[in-house]
């Protein structure tokens, strides 16, 4: 697994990241704090694979402590920022008003 995951996760950790520019124009801060946990996790799961490639001594014990508790957190963040998405177009999709100006409304009578 060494040679390959670590250049596909870089490839994934990218990917995820490429479409935070935009989500945070339009302020989707759910969309954004699911790609920085995804990419965050994809990292840490590169960087376990570089460190612990044909190694079988702990170089850096305090890192298995800090992975651990992201790893906890993880499902539950994911979780959460899906709830998040899914209320924002929740809210979206029970506009009761549309917002229209006279030329909109002029051009729909035509």
């Amino acid at each position: 697994m060494y040679p390959v995951y670590p250049i596909i996760g870089s490839i994934a950790m990218i990917l995820c990241l490429l479409p935070v520019p935009a989500h945070w124009r339009a302020g989707n801060i759910a969309t954004i704090s699911l790609s920085m946990w995804t990419a965050l996790g994809i990292l840490i799961a590169v960087i376990n694979v570089c460190i612990w490639h044909g190694n079988i001594r702990n170089p850096y014990p305090i890192w298995g402590d800090i992975v651990q508790v992201y790893y906890v957190m993880l499902p539950d963040a994911i979780a959460s920022t899906g709830l998040c998405i899914q209320y924002r177009l929740w809210q979206i999709a029970r506009a009761r008003s549309v917002f229209l100006t006279k030329q909109d409304v002029r051009f729909s009578l035509v």
